[in-house]
């Protein structure tokens, strides 16, 4: 099925439509950021690391320096102008990326499918929720190509991605179960802050109300 979609004329202009959304300026930063703090405010999804490996608290800083989550999401969305990278989800790298990293994730001490599903939700909803909250107007069809496309992306992370209304939900709920202040939570904050504060703040209308509620507990040091 999959394989029909990333040869057919859909995928094309699946992608092109995706390419149109987050290409805008400063989407991917606050987008990026949105995703981020979605994250750093969930103590259980914090509490997440590999078997034998090291915290998420201890490499945060790395992956911000070199941008690895950056250049992931830039290949998955067919964003990346390395030629090796180049073309999205058609690419058969991007396709091995995407597959490694759930197989690796899903060996990870506390990880489950919930989890998954919870944060291919806020990847998929974070550009639209950012066109939302400054204004940036989406034409329907647009919306319609571009969450294909991310339905697509989500079923190689093992994620049946719902529509929109209803990942909404799901993703509302999430944050306004598991959303709380957390030590290691206020740490990674600092260090996002320290690298990125103006997308930190650029994202603050783009967050679920739970969310938004625990960033300032989060920050109150960054601010004082």
């Amino acid at each position: 099925m999959i394989s029909a979609y990333i040869e057919s004329h859909d995928y094309e202009v699946d992608l092109d439509a995706t390419r149109q959304l987050w290409q805008r300026a400063q989407a991917i930063g606050i987008s990026g950021a949105f995703i981020f703090s979605s994250y750093f405010t969930i103590p259980p999804l914090i509490a997440v690391f590999p078997i034998g490996g090291r915290p998420r608290i201890t490499t945060m800083r790395f992956g911000l320096d070199s941008e690895r989550e950056k250049r992931f999401l830039q290949r998955l969305l067919g964003l990346d102008q390395d030629e090796d990278w180049s073309g999205g989800l058609r690419n058969q790298k991007v396709q091995t990326s995407i597959i490694e990293l759930r197989s690796r994730h899903l060996t990870y001490q506390g990880m489950t499918q919930d989890y998954m599903t919870f944060f291919t939700g806020i990847i998929a909803l974070s550009i639209l929720r950012t066109c939302e909250a400054y204004g940036w107007e989406i034409p329907n069809d647009r919306l319609v190509r571009y969450w294909r496309y991310m339905t697509y992306a989500s079923a190689f992370l093992g994620v049946a991605l719902k529509d929109v209304p209803a990942t909404s939900t799901l993703c509302n709920e999430f944050t306004a179960e598991y959303s709380a202040y957390s030590d290691d939570g206020k740490k990674l904050a600092a260090i996002f802050h320290s690298v990125y504060p103006d997308y930190l703040r650029l994202c603050l209308p783009v967050l679920f109300p739970a969310t938004q509620k625990v960033i300032p507990q989060l920050l109150e040091d960054e601010n004082a």
